[in-house]
């Protein structure tokens, strides 16, 4: 192997390492732990949100199940559920 295409790989897994610690979220999409994106929760859903405690500005609904919404943290990635109507 070039040491071109040596500096190339590290430069690559550097920018890796430093992009993870700024985005923990981005942690399990490397590691291959791939999430379905969030969507931005309706209004009807805001106000669930808001009924457990939560800021609803901070979270994203990944799925909705008949009697529960599944929750992303927007920053962190953390998952939750919630009782749904």
């Amino acid at each position: 192997m070039t040491d071109d295409f040596i500096h190339k790989v590290t430069m690559a897994a550097e920018h890796i390492a430093m992009t993870s610690k700024r985005y923990p979220m981005l942690n399990k999409l490397i590691g291959g732990g791939l999430m379905k994106h969030g969507k931005k929760p309706t209004v009807a859903q805001r106000k669930l949100i808001k009924a457990c405690n939560l800021n609803s500005d901070n979270w994203l609904v990944s799925k909705v199940v008949d009697d529960m919404l599944v929750l992303v943290h927007r920053y962190t990635g953390t998952v939750r559920k919630i009782p749904g109507v």
